[in-house]
């Protein structure tokens, strides 16, 4: 009995070492999602058909809600080497290798409500880029998160 509950213990040890990963394939195919492609960034990732895309030399904004009043965006930055990194409370590691450090915050916004913010890095062993996401709420919480399903299908351009 006491071998029993040590292997269950084991297990269960062994399970949890992968909890900070999700399969997030179930959720982007219920999504009708388009490929975009920046030469610039040399990536490509999913993204909604519904959205409006700001790029300039070194930065790509996806905006998720390009008709409405409150922010639902994204944006993927070529990674300055003289900016600092910050001490991030957050970690997560995706199946295409990349492992996004991040943290989580709000503050004030318009008449469209709090604004939840994600602000972090994501780094490969070839690159690394500062991710922000905006998800602003009239009502209730935001979930600036919602960008990781979309970082998940970031692949490098060969």
């Amino acid at each position: 009995m006491k071998v029993k509950l040590i292997v269950l213990f084991a297990i269960t040890l062994l399970l949890s070492c992968n909890s900070n990963k999700k399969d997030f394939k179930q959720v982007l195919l219920l999504e009708n999602l388009f490929e975009l492609e920046s030469k610039t960034l040399n990536i490509k990732l999913m993204i909604p058909q519904k959205h409006h895309i700001f790029k300039n030399e070194d930065r790509l904004t996806i905006d998720l809600n390009p008709n409405g009043r409150a922010i639902r965006q994204f944006g993927i930055a070529k990674f300055q080497s003289n900016i600092k990194k910050e001490k991030y409370t957050e970690s997560y590691t995706f199946e295409n290798g990349f492992t996004l450090s991040y943290y989580t915050f709000s503050e004030a916004g318009g008449s469209g409500g709090t604004e939840y913010r994600m602000e972090g890095i994501l780094e490969s062993q070839e690159e690394v880029f500062k991710i922000v996401s905006i998800d602003q709420k009239e009502l209730g919480k935001g979930e600036p998160e919602y960008c990781l399903k979309y970082l998940s299908t970031i692949k490098r351009i060969k």
